[in-house]
């Protein structure tokens, strides 16, 4: 079995890369340096329109962070202390972030549970998670890459699996290759000219997707790329009419020119078609609410407008899978999740945009 080699080190706060120049880097880089107990209050208020943030009181304290935009992916490095990260189903709704999280563990331990998937891992594993689902992380001291890629981008190039909350120890050859791709792309970062970073990322996915597409213990209704690409085509689909009252299981099979058993085959696993069209409608039906958008608008104008014949069903399906009634989730969009400064400017918020951008 292969032996997880450690990275080199992370760079001090005064390292600073030969060609790591303001006017070349600055607009796509973010970087901050906090410790101490105040700065982890900053840290917290920071990190809130992301996630929510649990750390020790023990005054320890400490997050390094320096990331890059390559322009389709994100990617950065960071060295922190202990913390509980936990993001709610409402929260991801609230905050635009539709990505997939491909995360190397390069010192240190995580554990946690992702929609209902347990995992854990040290040193050399890679954990996936999707942005746009909840879940609740306990890391330790540690070190980690992180890289973020349009959801949409590597659901198609594994097959629609679902990866949220896989973890691939070390010890596979592929798993090696992504390893040592993300360390080598996290050093290059910024070196990179736009089209070497669009490649790079790319090639990342490529290797993330095998990954995914060598587990045999996965939704056997998705079985390549191809299931994949239908997949992606009929959330666009689905997206794109989710205010028609003609959506239906049958115009979606329609739209793909697919029998009804294979439609069904590709929503295994998501609550079938029109399961997962109601979990679409009421995502955008929270955001409407959190969102004041129309200003105006009742709650049963919103409940209408998103495919609710009822006020009850829509309080009682959107209690279902927000664990809120509507009316809590007007008071959640108004409790000031908005990113502070961290470093001197808002970093974090730069962040967030790259993260929606995706």
């Amino acid at each position: 079995m292969a032996i997880y080699s450690p990275p080199t080190p992370y760079p001090g706060p005064a390292a600073r890369l030969e060609t790591d120049t303001p006017s070349e880097t600055s607009a796509r880089r973010v970087e901050w340096m906090l410790s101490g107990h105040q700065a982890a209050e900053r840290y917290r208020t920071g990190m809130a329109p992301l996630t929510d943030v649990a750390l020790p009181d023990d005054g320890g304290f400490h997050d390094h962070l320096r990331g890059y935009h390559l322009g389709s992916a994100v990617i950065v490095r960071r060295r922190s202390s202990a913390r509980i990260l936990t993001r709610t189903r409402a929260l991801a709704r609230l905050d635009g972030v539709d990505a997939m999280h491909v995360a190397l563990q390069l010192s240190g331990t995580f554990q946690g549970d992702f929609d209902g998937r347990e995992i854990g891992g040290g040193p050399g594993a890679i954990r996936m998670l999707d942005m746009g689902r909840p879940f609740c992380v306990t890391e330790s001291d540690g070190e980690v890459i992180e890289l973020s890629l349009a959801r949409e981008r590597l659901d198609a190039a594994a097959g629609g699996r679902d990866a949220h909350g896989l973890v691939f120890p070390d010890g596979a050859a592929i798993t090696r290759l992504l390893v040592a791709h993300l360390e080598g792309l996290a050093r290059a970062a910024p070196e990179l000219t736009p089209n070497e970073a669009a490649a790079a990322a790319d090639a990342a996915c490529a290797l993330a997707a095998g990954l995914i597409g060598g587990r045999t213990d996965l939704d056997p209704a998705q079985h390549g790329p191809v299931e994949g690409r239908l997949f992606a085509i009929a959330r666009r689909y689905i997206d794109a009419q989710l205010d028609s009252r003609d959506l239906t299981p049958t115009a979606v099979g329609a739209h793909l020119g697919v029998s009804r058993r294979t439609l069904y085959r590709l929503f295994d696993g998501k609550h079938g078609v029109a399961g997962y069209i109601q979990q679409r409608r009421l995502d955008r039906a929270f955001s409407a609410i959190a969102q004041h958008a129309p200003p105006a608008a009742s709650l049963a104008e919103i409940a209408y407008a998103h495919g609710f014949q009822s006020e009850a069903h829509f309080s009682r399906a959107f209690r279902a899978r927000f664990d809120m009634r509507p009316g809590e989730a007007r008071s959640f969009g108004q409790d000031g999740r908005r990113p502070v400064e961290v470093a001197g400017q808002s970093e974090v918020d730069k962040l967030l945009s790259w993260l929606r951008g995706l």
